[in-house]
């Protein structure tokens, strides 16, 4: 006599993470994928592939093209992520990477997010334990462009946005290098969106120093940016290292609002 296994042994879980791993490889962009391509990704049968998105197509979670009979994620996992990103508060998800951040860098690791249309604040920031450190003042609202961690948000808007910023911080530029200012605000969101972080020095405290870089969302956008920042003298010989460490603590909060996942 065959004994099937009892709900929640082994078996259910095996299969359920079968099929979380195909949801994960239709996920990781590389287009519609036939039923070999899976199986061959995978290392698993055509026929357990075949019958796992039989399941995940009757609940929304994948969608078959029925031209090219090749698979796609589906209308639920929007509908799943939608929630998701719905009630991500960035502030609580950044607390741990700031703290990392701030103990492998020894310097100041801070949140930014925008507040209304033209500003953005501090929301966060995580201290080192050393004597010499620089503090922010968090919850006091300051111009996009000014300031590392203000640029990263900046370079990052939608483009409508960027040009309605651009324009309305224009028409508030006075004297003879308004338009040499503005072709240089225009360069530094350049060369922030193209390197994918931003160095910046005392525009809000003498003798600081740090660079941001932006958290993106499943579109690109910025919905917040995370700096490091320290006094300039220390800050030189390791903005590299300082960079590095920064890059991947965005990354890591990039991809739980679904960048590059």
């Amino acid at each position: 006599m065959m004994h099937r296994p009892a709900v929640g042994g082994p078996a259910p879980v095996a299969t359920l993470e079968r099929a979380l791993d195909v949801l994960q490889e239709l996920g990781h962009g590389h287009g519609d994928r036939g039923v070999s391509e899976l199986s061959q990704a995978l290392g698993m049968p055509k026929g357990s592939v075949h019958r796992i998105l039989t399941a995940l197509a009757a609940r929304g979670l994948v969608q078959q093209d029925p031209r090219t009979q090749r698979y796609a994620l589906g209308w639920a996992v929007l509908r799943l992520s939608t929630v998701y990103l719905s009630r991500a508060d960035v502030t609580v998800l950044a607390r741990p990477v700031l703290e990392k951040l701030s103990s492998v860098t020894g310097e100041t690791a801070t949140l930014s997010v925008r507040v209304g249309r033209w500003q953005r604040i501090y929301a966060a920031q995580v201290l080192p334990d050393r004597e010499v450190r620089m503090t922010v003042t968090e919850a006091e609202p300051y111009p996009l462009h000014a300031g590392g961690s203000g640029r990263a948000l900046l370079a990052f808007l939608p483009e409508r946005e960027q040009r309605a910023y651009l324009a309305r911080w224009e028409s508030t530029v006075v004297g003879e290098r308004a338009s040499e200012e503005l072709s240089e605000l225009r360069g530094l969101i350049e060369v922030t969106r193209s390197q994918g972080w931003t160095r910046s020095g005392g525009q809000h405290m003498p003798g600081s120093a740090s660079v941001a870089a932006p958290v993106l969302d499943h579109r690109g956008e910025a919905v917040a940016a995370v700096s490091v920042c320290g006094p300039a003298l220390r800050f030189a010989s390791s903005v590299e290292q300082h960079t590095a460490h920064l890059l991947g603590a965005a990354a890591t909060l990039s991809a739980r609002f679904g960048w590059n996942v």
